[in-house]
């Protein structure tokens, strides 16, 4: 069925439309908010295991998870890079690393898992 030309033209029309919704909302996050943005990061990789554990084994299907890999990767580049942007300099005046100053970005806003 989904093969017919006007249910896939649904489709990515949906995906379309849910994939602006959640751009609008992530362009409001401020990327230097590190509880809100450790929150949101949490809300992800939730839903990526919900998503995850929904799957059929063969893989075949899985349309509805794709706007949200496009809205996590928008979110994701963003958050990295605009903190990058802001503190290379601090960072390359105190000797440390590009790989470093990642690091510490992607220490701040991914969740450690407790226990």
């Amino acid at each position: 069925m989904f093969d017919q030309s006007i249910f896939k033209d649904g489709l990515y029309n949906m995906e379309i439309f849910l994939t602006k919704i959640c751009k609008s909302f992530l362009k409001a996050v401020s990327p230097t908010d590190g509880p809100r943005n450790s929150k949101i990061m949490a809300a992800f990789l939730r839903l990526f295991e919900e998503v995850g554990s929904k799957m059929p084994a063969s893989g075949q299907e899985g349309f509805f998870a794709i706007p949200l890999h496009r809205a996590f990767s928008f979110y994701f580049t963003r958050l990295i890079f605009q903190n990058y942007l802001n503190e290379v300099e601090s960072y390359k005046a105190s000797g440390k690393t590009d790989k470093d100053l990642l690091l510490d970005i992607l220490k701040r806003f991914i969740p450690t898992p407790s226990g």
